[in-house]
């Protein structure tokens, strides 16, 4: 709290001010850079995570196609034994 007085200097008293509110705009300034640079990490992260989340859902994309590929020749395997089978 500043005392505005005639008894005091005038221009000591508008330094202490102006001083005590770039004190407060400083801070503010510090508050908002930590701010915008947590926000910034935040970002990247969630792009990261993103990112490995779609290369997972593509190589299980990969996955099942190859295991249907291989269930479709291994019944078609399974179904040539029968018929071998049954022409002896």
């Amino acid at each position: 709290v500043f005392a505005f007085s005639p008894q005091y200097d005038r221009n000591q008293q508008l330094i202490d001010l102006q001083a005590f509110i770039q004190s407060i705009k400083s801070t503010r300034n510090l508050a908002d850079k930590r701010l915008a640079k947590l926000l910034f990490y935040i970002r990247s992260t969630l792009s990261s995570f993103l990112q490995k989340r779609m290369e997972v859902e593509n190589q299980l994309v990969e996955a099942i196609s190859w295991n249907e590929e291989m269930h479709m020749k291994l019944n078609g395997a399974v179904n040539q034994l029968h018929d071998t089978i049954a022409h002896k």
